[in-house]
């Protein structure tokens, strides 16, 4: 038993600054004595102005992009990659690269694992209502050639389409189709690739620009969303909330499942079992079935569109793992793994892959046709990995109503259309905090956290973690990066064989769901036949022959044994942890690194690190550093969401004396997500147990204090949602965003709290 002896002072974050204020002595009551006087210094200080309420954009990351794209040259070095798309097109293990100069009109192809002939062909895709971003009838479909491989398996094509070519003609795909197929039949094509949303924008602009005509938004038309108060307030833009319609509404005519089903708004975005507990809990209770299309799959579903083989139930109810055939469809019921759902926060300073060797390789050995790593083996969506493709992956893999059949069409589910992807793109990288923060900056006035955080940045975690975020750090010195500037490792797969980490509660439950899987070789599985095993994970489940890589026992598995990094800084309340939902706390992930597993790992090997001395207090430290970074996350995005809301009340009432139907709608529901966030920030404060190397530790809360403040705005908040009107709803949802404000700042000593001020992306007021 471990318990900790914490300093009898805390900061008294509200003194001075709410002085005026008379707190409520009840810690679980709101505050009843906000005088006018009071309330309108307390609306002053709210900050409801830009630093409050203010996001970035995704209009500000795609200027961002556009400097970045035109300081080199991007318009004549237009790159697309092209892959294989699993549930598309058939498995395989091509990948080429499609160079474009938009000035000349100029394409280059390079290919590399090509065996066989195939014709290359550029798509228009042409705005009809029900398409999808697939080539079909109506699209413009241009010929560039055939390419044959050579001896070493590449191929090379170069062609000249003219100046003008690319004024009137935009790529949304290059795709591979069999010689003389018929781009339209989805079992004809080979590869395809196409642009992220940002360099789509840049495409229609350079186009616009050479036609003598302005360029606007993605959207044709905002609909009601042009008059949306976020929009006019600019809290958000436009496409942004789209986006977020699509990602929590839109179901692509299949199972009735959204991408929310699983990225839960409040959840993290994410999906973790205490939810599917109460979720499936509740749903009885109220309809005696569940409804949730979360549940499609359980017996007691009463939705439209059972699909009973979609995941395993016992391992979603339990352990809020669901089904993945990451390596490809070829037998779905067969070759497949079971991984926890990952938060889908921040993934803006999360998913760059990592520069390249001088000779174009990466520096982790993973595929350089995978252009973002998004998913738990940084291979998550299909074809190139492309964020904005990742949604293509999500309507196949979990979308669809027939177990056995990935195609869509009538009666299965549709495949979203290039618009569609564009605006849930952008949604995506404004969720969370759109940049990474200077971790060494930081002093935080918590002992233990202090003492994490020096073992964090100058020891072994920030290797892979920079500022606990997901990108390596910077000034890493490996053979294999000589000639590399080391400004931006990007994000990196490790195999730390997290794999062998196995517990008896997962042993219980593969045991109930009479599972005999393959081991979960992470990235670089896809376009292996069923057979053809090219991992030893060793993963400990199933009966072992004690032959290693023998093809036969169940520790063998499809991939390179690699995962991606995740960033910290969200981590403590997105547990369970690791991609098989391995350990329940943050004191037992940051254990792991102290196991034999780790430290025998290729990841150790490759940094000459060796944690098995880590101790006790070390681990606690360290996971109290991250508790406490995540209690800021979740401070700064309810101070965003509160802050919001009452520009948004503000100014419903310049017009009237109390807010219309819909503006209440909208400032209710982001007071309540900003609730949420409070809720969690005091539960990864609070006292926490933990179970490492079979020794039990119960740790004492962080930051006593700061907790009980943020019971009483979350008490305010209730107040807030429970009928009051008008202005004093303004100033509720003002006072909201100046004591969350007041709180985080309690997190650090000294004058570091700025460090905390995540820069928070516009997304987050989307739901």
């Amino acid at each position: 038993m471990l318990c900790r002896l914490r300093a009898a002072a805390t900061v008294a974050v509200l003194s001075g600054f709410l002085g005026t204020v008379a707190l409520a002595q009840d810690p679980d009551a709101p505050d009843d004595s906000l005088s006018a006087l009071e309330a309108e210094v307390l609306a002053a200080k709210a900050g409801l102005d830009a630093d409050e309420s203010q996001s970035v954009t995704s209009e500000d990351l795609y200027r961002n992009f556009k400097r970045a794209f035109q300081a080199r040259d991007g318009a004549r070095n237009f790159l697309i990659s092209v892959a294989p798309a699993r549930g598309i097109t058939p498995p395989g293990r091509i990948s080429c690269t499609a160079e474009f100069d938009l000035l000349v009109g100029g394409v280059k192809v390079a290919c590399q694992n090509v065996s066989d002939r195939a014709e290359i062909l550029l798509v228009d895709n042409q705005d009809v209502q029900g398409d999808s971003v697939l080539p079909e009838s109506h699209d413009t479909i241009t010929p560039l050639g055939l390419i044959e491989p050579g001896s070493d398996g590449t191929a090379r094509l170069v062609a000249q389409l003219g100046a003008d070519f690319f004024s009137n003609t935009e790529v949304d795909l290059v795709v591979l189709v069999q010689p003389d197929g018929d781009p339209t039949a989805q079992r004809q094509l080979v590869a395809l690739g196409g642009p992220s949303a940002f360099m789509r924008k840049f495409w229609r602009e350079a186009r616009a620009g050479r036609n003598g005509r302005a360029e606007g938004s993605t959207s044709e038309t905002g609909g009601n969303l042009e008059n949306d108060p976020r929009v006019r307030l600019d809290l958000a833009d436009v496409d942004t909330l789209q986006g977020a319609e699509l990602f929590f509404r839109e179901d692509f005519d299949g199972n009735g499942r959204t991408c929310a089903s699983c990225h839960r708004a409040e959840a993290n975005l994410g999906l973790d079992p205490a939810f599917v507990r109460r979720l499936r809990r509740h749903e009885l209770m109220r309809f005696d079935g569940l409804k949730d299309p979360l549940f499609v799959t359980h017996p007691r579903f009463i939705g439209r569109h059972p699909v009973p083989e979609l995941e395993v139930p016992v391992l979603l109810n339990r352990q809020a793992m669901i089904r993945e055939n990451i390596d490809g469809f070829d037998s779905p019921a067969a070759k497949f793994v079971m991984r926890g759902v990952p938060h889908a926060l921040s993934q803006a300073p999360s998913i760059a892959t990592p520069l390249p060797r001088p000779d174009g390789t990466l520096p982790d050995g993973s595929s350089p046709a995978v252009a973002e790593r998004t998913g738990w083996s940084g291979d998550g969506a299909p074809v190139t990995g492309a964020l904005r493709l990742f949604s293509v992956g999500a309507a196949v893999q979990h979308f669809r109503r027939q177990f056995e059949d990935q195609t869509p069409g009538a009666g299965n589910f549709r495949l979203p259309n290039d618009a569609e992807l564009d605006r849930m793109e952008r949604f995506m990288l404004t969720t969370g905090r759109t940049q990474d923060i200077d971790l060494t900056a930081i002093v935080f006035g918590d002992a233990e956290a202090e003492g994490g955080r020096g073992a964090f940045t100058a020891g072994a975690c920030g290797l892979c973690h920079a500022n606990a975020g997901a990108i390596a750090r910077a000034d890493i010195v490996e053979d294999d990066l000589e000639g590399q500037d080391g400004d931006d490792l990007g994000n990196r797969n490790f195999d730390t064989q997290v794999e062998r980490l196995d517990t008896p509660t997962r042993r219980a439950y593969l045991a109930q769901a009479g599972l005999e899987l393959t081991c979960d070789g992470g990235f670089g599985g896809q376009g292996l036949g069923l057979e053809e095993f090219n991992f030893d994970s060793d993963c400990g489940l199933g009966q072992d022959t004690g032959a290693e890589g023998d093809g036969i026992h169940n520790p063998d598995a499809f991939g390179d044994g690699r995962f991606n990094t995740a960033s910290l800084i969200e981590a403590a309340d997105t547990g369970p942890f690791f991609h098989n939902n391995a350990v329940d706390t943050i004191e037992e992930a940051v254990g792991f690194y102290r196991s034999t597993a780790f430290n025998t790992s290729p990841a150790a090997a490759r940094f000459q690190v060796d944690l098995s001395g880590l101790s006790d207090t070390a681990i606690v430290n360290i996971a109290a550093t991250l508790r406490v970074l995540n209690a800021g996350f979740n401070l700064r995005i309810a101070q965003q969401r509160c802050a919001a809301a009452a520009k948004i009340i503000g100014d419903s009432l310049q017009t009237s004396r109390d807010e219309d139907r819909d503006t209440r709608k909208l400032a209710n529901g982001l007071i309540e997500l900003a609730n949420e966030e409070l809720a969690d920030a005091r539960t990864v404060l609070g006292r926490r147990d933990a179970e490492i190397d079979d020794v039990a530790l119960s740790i004492d809360p962080l930051h006593p204090d700061l907790r009980r403040q943020i019971r009483r705005v979350i008490a305010n908040n209730k107040e807030l949602l429970s009928g009051r009107r008008g202005r004093d709803r303004q100033l509720l949802a003002a006072s909201c965003a100046t004591r969350v404000k007041a709180v985080r700042e309690g997190l650090t000593a000294d004058d570091s709290s700025n460090v905390l001020n995540f820069t928070m992306g516009a997304g987050n007021l989307g739901f």
